[in-house]
Formats: C-alpha cells, sequence, structure tokens
C-alpha cells in the first residue's frame, strides 16, 4: 500500500491535485490511502463520489454490479514544507547509514 502513498505523494506534488478511484474491494485501500495522506497533512479532500458499475456482460456472460467510490484530493498548503522536512530527514538518516 506504500507503493500507493508514495506515488500519491509523488503526482500531488506534479499536479496539485489527484483523482482516486476503486472498485468492490479495493475501496478499503483507497479509502486508508487518503486517509493517510489527509492525515499527514498532505492533501485535502475536495470532492467524493460512489456509484454502482456494471461490469462483464459481454460474450454471454453474466454482469455483475460492483461498488465504486472516488476520492478528489488536492495539494495541502503545508504540502511543500511537510515534503522538505520528509527530504531532509531522508537524506539525514542516508548520511548517517554511509558514515
Amino acid at each position: 500500500m506504500f507503493f500507493y502513498v508514495n506515488l500519491a505523494k509523488r503526482l500531488l506534488g506534479e499536479h496539485g491535485e489527484i483523482h482516486l478511484s476503486a472498485l468492490g474491494m479495493a475501496v478499503s485501500t483507497m479509502v486508508s490511502i487518503a486517509e493517510i495522506l489527509k492525515k499527514d497533512g498532505l492533501a485535502e479532500e475536495t470532492r467524493l463520489a460512489t456509484c454502482m458499475d456494471t461490469i462483464g456482460g459481454e460474450g454471454g456472460r453474466r454482469s455483475v454490479q460492483k461498488a465504486k467510490m472516488e476520492i478528489f484530493l488536492r495539494k495541502s498548503a503545508q504540502y511543500d514544507q511537510i515534503i522538505a522536512v520528509e527530504r531532509d530527514r531522508d537524506l539525514a538518516a542516508a548520511e548517517a547509514n554511509g558514515a
């Protein structure tokens, strides 16, 4: 999951906002990622949407409905400061391990 948290941090920095979307059982993971970003002060939630998506139904298969959730996040005002502190901490740790 931390791969996605780090990816979301990078995309927030590059674009200023991100759109997270998940289907079915992946919704809980997506919500966890959004909550980590919000708790760390990196993002603010701008919109939340839920719906049911129909999957399949092609080639004679039965279609299945899955819960879908979308969360829109924008970069917080403190984002740049928090990332700078994290980078400094990571550099100090790398120097301590290399020395």
